[in-house]
């Protein structure tokens, strides 16, 4: 990492309390990148870094909670596409799909219960 821009986290979240803040005045949404430039990085992984440092790991997370949270609110309004904040979320690691697991004993209950429903209807 190249030289800190923040020493302390607590200089940091005062500087992303400060986007917050501008953003609602300017009514304008929160971004990753928004966030980013206003706190003076040229890119986001030079912002991430900050996560790899133990006494900032905390601020870097709150900070993208709070560009999350926004993106998480757009889907439920009214009027409000949610094909965007969508894509956002999965770039946060949400994901959009059903997982079903399976264990081995549940695929072995499953098996004995139709052949228990089979064998009572030929028994009918």
């Amino acid at each position: 990492m190249a030289k800190r821009k923040y020493k302390t986290a607590k200089e940091m979240d005062e500087k992303v309390d400060e986007y917050v803040d501008l953003c609602k005045i300017e009514k304008k949404p929160l971004t990753i990148t928004g966030l980013c430039l206003h706190l003076g990085f040229a890119s986001r992984s030079s912002f991430g870094q900050y996560r790899n440092l133990p006494e900032f790991t905390e601020s870097v997370d709150r900070a993208r909670l709070l560009v999350e949270n926004q993106y998480e609110g757009n889907l439920v309004k009214r009027g409000v596409s949610p094909v965007g904040s969508i894509f956002a979320l999965k770039q946060f690691g949400w994901e959009d799909k059903a997982e079903v697991k399976h264990t081995a004993e549940q695929e072995f209950m499953e098996m004995v219960l139709g052949l228990n429903r089979r064998n009572r209807k030929e028994a009918e």
